[in-house]
Order: structure tokens, then sequence, then C-alpha cells
């Protein structure tokens, strides 16, 4: 006779199921749990590369004023090793951080539906409301004694509760930027740049020296 085979999965529950299964497990404590042992995997690396972080840092207090020849050189191969702790303390985040960042992308992107429509029902109803203010408060001012001072703001609640305010306050509105002082202006330097590029001659703008530093990796 043949025994009874059961089911796949009947005594091996995944392991989501056995994790919670734990007596106190909750979500954060789970995290939580996860954290310190990524960390803890991770803490040879992360402390060497702390160290050498704070030995690379600690070259700031030694540097001169000016460089010599032989000073420039030393200072190239410092800024080539701060490069390269640079690019392993990268490596070493992404690598600490890609399971977490994998997890929370999922969770966003499941979340990404939850407010469907409603930034452009706000969009559309900000203004609707705004102008419904302005009508009351408008018609609320028709209706004061003449000579009292219209008021400047109105507040309406809805049956719910749910309230809405409006100030009415100055502000500057241009009719004709050629009017407008000269110290009001801000030169547009992207445009400057590349009509001065171009050869194109300029009022106000001449050409000096600017250095342009280029790095360059060993080899």
């Amino acid at each position: 006779m043949t025994d009874k085979i059961a089911p796949i999965g009947h005594n091996n529950p995944p392991l989501e199921d056995r994790i919670f299964q734990e007596e106190g497990a909750t979500i954060a404590t789970v995290l939580a749990a996860v954290e310190a042992r990524i960390l803890r995997e991770h803490e040879d690396a992360i402390s060497e590369i702390e160290a050498r972080a704070k030995t690379l840092s600690a070259n700031a207090k030694r540097l001169p004023e000016k460089l010599d020849e032989a000073g420039l050189d030393k200072a190239l191969d410092l800024l080539a090793e701060i490069g390269n702790h640079s690019g392993k303390a990268s490596d070493e985040k992404t690598e600490i951080t890609s399971d977490a960042k994998s997890t929370l992308d999922a969770l966003t992107k499941r979340c990404k539906n939850l407010e469907t429509g409603i930034s452009a029902l706000e969009k559309k109803l900000r203004p609707m409301i705004e102008e419904a203010l302005i009508d009351q408060l408008q018609a609320e001012n028709d209706q004061l004694p003449e000579g009292e001072k219209p008021h400047d703001s109105y507040t309406y609640r809805a049956q719910s509760g749910a309230k809405a305010s409006i100030s009415m306050n100055k502000a500057p509105s241009i009719t004709d930027e050629n009017l407008i002082p000269r110290e009001y202006l801000v030169p547009d330097m992207k445009s400057i740049e590349k009509d001065f590029a171009a050869g194109k001659d300029i009022p106000g703008i001449v050409s000096i020296d600017k250095a342009a530093l280029r790095l360059y990796k060993n080899g």
C-alpha cells in the first residue's frame, strides 16, 4: 500500500508566514532585524571606509597655502586617492541599500495608483473655489453702507466643517519690462555665454581669462 503524500507546502509554510509566527514579530521589528543583519554583514567594510575617510580628511590641515611642483604632484595623488575612496564608498553604499531599495521601490510602485486623478481634481477645484470666494467677498462688500471700508478677506465654512478663506493683497504685476529700472533686472548669463562664445560683441561684457580645471585618472 502506497503512503499518502501530503500536499506540497503542507508542513512548510512560506518564509513570510514562518517569520511572523514568532511571538512579538511585527513589520517594524522584522525590518529592524534586517537592518541590524545588513549592518553586521558590512561592519568591517564600513569601518574600513570610515577610517580611510578620516585619514584622508586629516590632510586638509596639512595643505600648504600654495603648491610648488613637488606639492602639486602630491596633491594630484591625493585627489586620485579621494576619487578611489569615493568610488569604494559609493559601491559599498549601493551594496548595503540595494535590497532595501528594491523593496521600497516595489512598495512605492504598488501605492502609485492610490491617488490616481486626485491631483487633477484638486487642480481643477482650487481655482473654482477661489473664484467663488472672490464672488462672495465682492457680494458682501456690495452690501456695506456707503463710506465703510471694504473687507479684504472672506471665510466660508461648509456644513461638514471644511473651511476655506481668501484674502486680497496687493501684488506686483509687470505691464512693461522696458520701464523697469535696471537694478531690478538680472542678466541672462546663459544667453550671454552663448552669444559670447559665438563671437558676438555684447556691450558691457569684456573677455577675461578663466581657468577650466580638468583631472585625469592614472594612466
